[in-house]
């Protein structure tokens, strides 16, 4: 395909009217290919830029990190291609966003050690000194590779993030707030965490954001969960279920309503694990999949203390899939256990705490 039939400009607009989700993924992997063959190295790194994003806040988030490497390798090519005119700033700040978005991603897969994900910390400091932008998000990403592993050092570059300069590009502070709460909830600091929701939740800040309110509940419902407090999670699960059960990136979100519905109305689990376990089919994003198995686990567990047998028609592709559709509730719970702390296990070894062992054994 000739530069002159590709229209790069066109094709991102028709992809950006398609809902979000499985068809405007393959949209995008189709927009890559068409951008290849047409040679616009800005194209090719835009159009790898949007996959990125989609996969990352409306699918399968670790998907993302093979396609931010071809955007580095493309970059490699030709540097100059970011720029559509001189002074444009747009492919740039779209370049360092997809790094970051890459890096993020690796909170999600326990394969990748500490050594490796410093190195890609470097790298993405080496992009923001280069391009002179994102900083503040550079320390956020640091902060998130320590918040596992080291609550102190977290906070060291909480501190950080927070004291540097903000870009409106990069930085919501909203979200920042909603981090902050994450931070001193898992550091115990209750009323510390409730002074920075407070102001999301009584839109004290000068930017509303959807994403830091989302943040909010999953941040609370986690604590409540993790501490055994299904009184304080009601709001919390019932909030997310309405809001936050669109697409496979809720998947996380959907486990922890789960573990929620375990204790307090078994049936409304059922459903909603018959309807999101294909979400899990084929993810490669660990720490989602270990919270819904979490949530399976406590599920079945509780109901395995009403009923011995529940019949589902469940997708083929799941592991433990029955021909028969008739599951023992005491079995599958044991499955969903034993799965969710293989993943536990990889995750803490790597991160060097106990954080998911202990997260399991609560729930």
């Amino acid at each position: 395909m000739g530069n002159s039939v590709f229209d790069g400009d066109k094709l991102i607009r028709k992809i950006h009217l398609m809902e979000h989700g499985k068809p405007r993924t393959d949209m995008l992997k189709d927009a890559i290919v068409q951008a290849d063959q047409a040679g616009d190295n800005y194209w090719r790194m835009y159009m790898r830029f949007d996959y990125i994003s989609e996969q990352y806040f409306h699918g399968d988030a670790v998907k993302c990190i093979p396609v931010v490497t071809e955007l580095e390798n493309v970059f490699k090519e030709n540097p100059a291609a970011v720029e559509r005119h001189k002074g444009d700033t747009l492919g740039k700040e779209a370049y360092i966003m997809a790094v970051i978005l890459g890096v993020d991603s690796i909170s999600c897969i326990p394969q990748v050690s500490l050594e490796e994900w410093d190195k890609l910390l470097d790298g993405l400091y080496s992009l923001v000194k280069q391009f002179g932008m994102a900083e503040r998000s550079y320390y956020w990403q640091v902060f998130w590779r320590w918040l596992y592993v080291d609550l102190d050092k977290a906070e060291e570059y909480f501190n950080k993030a927070w004291n540097a300069e903000p870009n409106y590009r990069f930085d919501c502070e909203a979200c920042e707030h909603s981090y902050a709460a994450r931070l001193y909830l898992e550091m115990g600091q209750k009323e510390k965490a409730d002074t920075y929701a407070e102001k999301i939740e009584k839109n004290l800040l000068d930017e509303s954001c959807d994403g830091a309110s989302t943040n909010l509940l999953n941040f609370y419902l986690n604590d409540a969960l993790y501490r055994g407090d299904v009184k304080a999670a009601r709001q919390y699960a019932r909030k997310l279920h309405r809001k936050q059960n669109k697409d496979q990136g809720d998947l996380e979100y959907m486990g922890k309503v789960l573990q929620y519905y375990a204790y307090t109305n078994t049936s409304n689990g059922l459903a909603l694990f018959k309807r999101r376990l294909d979400w899990t089919i084929g993810m490669w994003n660990q720490k989602s999949i270990f919270h819904f198995y979490t949530g399976a686990w406590a599920l079945f567990r509780e109901l395995s203390k009403k009923q011995h047998k529940a019949d589902m028609e469940l997708p083929k592709e799941f592991e433990a899939f029955r021909q028969d559709g008739v599951y023992e509730t005491a079995i599958l719970a044991d499955w969903f256990y034993k799965k969710a702390g293989e993943i536990a296990e990889r995750f803490d070894k790597r991160n060097g705490s106990s954080y998911y062992k202990d997260y399991l054994e609560r729930a």
